[in-house]
């Protein structure tokens, strides 16, 4: 059988896609919603597992609905796992040859009480405990701070740490749980980030043998042996044999030069200066004095298949204690554009004696970067894999439900669409088509939508659907293919207007449409029309209004909307949702929350319903003709208002409404009205259940759910 894997990035990919559908133009939307007020149960022993069936998802979900909220796009976070740095504990450093990196705390956490940062581990000093903790102080993370080359720090212990992303207080606190953290990218890291640089030669076996190091203080007679910027003399008791210090990186530590580093080429005894002398591939740029301290160390030989645009240079710190093994590797130049690399720990080119004959052979290996290097995306790069919801409901959300009851269930519906609509308007003079009368038709399509005007007017060609200018408009820079178009006549004794999406865009001047106005006048504005939101006509009142439903965006008073099918075009005055938001007063409705209980509006005989209970029309609850469960009552001016859930059968206006347990009477001759959503459109794509929690008018609830891909 076949072996396969999907990668963690497929899954990071999967949520970026998620998190961009939120704001792109045709977006799509996500509510967040609560349910369930019956549910009755103290332990999550008592909770019923909800099942991935339709009847669940698509049946009872809306029927246990009590409300949502939609979700913003600052309301949802990539999310990665969480390890806290605790002192003392060994952190896994990053490896390209890892199996489960993401499975391990090689990404770490640091509290500074106002912010979280999060490093990942390039270094684990051999594996020892981390004792030192990161500080964002020491970090060189900005275009201030950022040297070329130090793309990590090292703390006192050994460990070598990135900086990757700095977590504020309050988003800390609105996603951040026990186990997961949220992701967010730092452009500063990004753009610095090396592509191919290897930070990181990792020691995986520390051999022994390798004598071919030394250190010391320059005296003056060790300078400029024999003249020559590059040669030096090495301290008393070095190895005299030909070539034994060749291969090697000698490095300034201190002083004068320090910072600098060459290549050792050769070595050899000359008895003028009666010692051991080295030479240099290149001279130092600035020249080492009697204050400068150097440390002579093994080269490790880095061997690439071409890829690369700047070689790495990296020395073998030689543990002189431990039978001369190789302690750690220093990258003294990372290098860049590195797609593969073996390295080796060279020794003497021509030892006389056999001295390396005794060395057995450290294996060292580069560690490869991510694509772009480290820090150049950090929702791969963290194992962005987990998708981060957080949701608050505040007190009654500005009138949408009253704040009283339990619920338990929280789910997640995308793209629900609002039913129940109603929208008045006035009528544009300008409205309709040639032999029409400018009339909305029941069933149509419309769209609202921002009208942005192009420079000057246009002439159409009726026979092949061309636009064109008689000077250069700049179309093909303003225009693409799909893009919608208002075209409205400018002739004040024809007064027509037109809707048609581009098709082309030949030049400047030029663009061709899926279709032109037929009043064939040059004397002709377009404009841009931008949608903002698109809805079919469920139910025409009279001229100035109409009901709507699918609609799946925000409407706006006092701004332009036109049936695709009549080119009926007007500008919305009010919007009324279920009777329950009136615009009247200028109110744009967002959509941003909604009521799923269907209401009825009338007045209570005597007593109270509880709630809770059933309630029922017939002579009984069992042989009921309509019988629901109620969430809540209320009074508003005069009027009772009974919020009902999980409705049976379809209640009669004519009958009254009795209670199972209370005995109270809702009186005949009440108003109802449905759910605000749709309840065949939407997809609910998460579903919990909990114990329930209780909803008090003081209070607010936040809801966090973390979803993995």
């Amino acid at each position: 059988m076949a072996k396969k894997i999907v990668p963690s990035q497929f899954k990071t990919n999967l949520i970026e896609q998620f998190l961009e559908s939120l704001s792109e133009a045709a977006n799509t939307t996500y509510y967040a919603f609560v349910g369930d007020h019956i549910t009755e149960g103290e332990t999550e022993g008592d909770v019923s597992q909800p099942t991935d069936s339709a009847r669940q998802l698509r049946i009872n979900s809306y029927r246990d609905m009590i409300f949502g909220k939609k979700l913003l796009a600052d309301d949802l976070r990539i999310m990665c796992k969480r390890n806290n740095w605790v002192q003392g504990t060994t952190y896994t450093m990053y490896d390209d040859a890892e199996t489960n990196i993401f499975d391990t705390n090689f990404i770490v956490a640091v509290d500074e009480t106002s912010y979280v940062h999060v490093y990942k581990c390039l270094y684990n000093a051999n594996g020892a405990p981390s004792v030192t903790k990161p500080v964002f102080a020491d970090v060189k993370y900005d275009a201030q701070l950022y040297v070329d080359g130090d793309d990590y720090y090292e703390t006192d212990d050994g460990y070598q740490w990135k900086y990757m992303y700095t977590i504020d207080s309050a988003t800390f606190r609105r996603f951040a749980s026990q186990k997961y953290i949220p992701v967010i990218a730092n452009t500063v890291v990004q753009d610095n980030a090396k592509n191919g640089a290897i930070d990181v030669i990792k020691v995986d076996s520390h051999g022994q043998g390798y004598v071919n190091h030394t250190n010391g203080q320059f005296t003056s007679g060790d300078l400029r042996v024999n003249g020559s910027p590059k040669r030096y003399r090495l301290p008393d008791g070095s190895n005299s044999e030909e070539g034994f210090y060749s291969n090697t990186i000698i490095s300034i530590t201190s002083g004068t030069g320090a910072g600098q580093y060459r290549r050792v080429v050769n070595s050899n005894n000359d008895p003028q200066i009666e010692g051991v002398q080295i030479e240099l591939e290149t001279a130092f740029a600035v020249a080492p004095d009697t204050t400068s301290r150097f440390e002579l160390s093994p080269e490790v030989i880095i061997t690439a298949d071409g890829t690369q645009t700047t070689n790495a240079v990296a020395r073998a710190v030689i543990n002189a204690t431990a039978s001369h093994s190789v302690h750690k590797v220093e990258m003294l130049d990372t290098g860049e554009g590195y797609n593969f690399a073996t390295a080796v720990v060279a020794v003497g080119s021509s030892p006389v004696s056999g001295t390396f004959d005794d060395v057995i052979d450290a294996s060292v290996r580069p560690i490869i970067p991510p694509t772009g290097g480290h820090g150049a995306n950090t929702n791969v790069e963290v194992g962005g894999s987990y998708l981060g919801f957080h949701a608050q409901f505040i007190r009654d959300e500005n009138g949408t439900v009253q704040s009283n009851n339990t619920f338990a269930q929280f789910g997640i519906i995308r793209d629900p669409l609002f039913a129940n609509v109603e929208i008045s308007f006035v009528k544009s003079s300008d409205s309709g088509t040639p032999g029409s009368d400018g009339t909305f038709v029941e069933g149509e399509r419309f769209i609202q939508f921002a009208k942005w005007p192009l420079d000057g007017v246009v002439t159409l060609t009726a026979s092949s659907n061309v636009v064109s200018s008689a000077v250069d408009m700049s179309y093909s820079d303003w225009l693409t293919v799909g893009t919608k178009l208002y075209f409205e006549d400018q002739d004040e004794n024809v007064g027509y207007n037109f809707i048609a999406d581009v098709t082309a865009v030949t030049n400047g001047t030029h663009f061709t449409v899926n279709s032109t106005p037929t009043w064939g006048t040059a004397n002709t504005k377009v404009y841009e029309a931008r949608p903002t939101t698109e809805g079919v006509i469920k139910d025409i009142q009279d001229s100035s209004s109409f009901y709507a439903t699918e609609l799946d965006d925000h409407l706006v008073t006092e701004c332009f909307l036109m049936g695709l099918s009549s080119y009926a075009s007007a500008n919305v005055q009010t919007i009324n949702v279920n009777n329950r938001f009136d615009t009247a007063n200028g109110f744009n409705f967002d959509f941003g929350a909604y009521n799923q209980m269907t209401r009825v509006e009338g007045s209570i005989n005597s007593g109270e319903f509880v709630p809770n209970e059933q309630v029922y029309q017939g002579n009984t609850l069992t042989t009921s003709t309509a019988n629901a469960y109620v969430h809540s009552t209320f009074s508003n001016g005069g009027t009772d208002q009974l919020w009902l859930t999980r409705v049976e059968g379809t209640f009669d206006t004519g009958l009254p409404i009795k209670g199972d347990e209370s005995t109270t009477e809702l009186n005949a001759g009440f108003d109802k009205y449905e759910g605000e959503l749709d309840p065949t459109t939407g997809t609910v794509i998460f579903l919990q259940n909990d114990i329930p929690v209780e909803r008090e008018g003081n209070q607010s609830e936040e809801i966090r759910v973390i979803l993995e891909f």
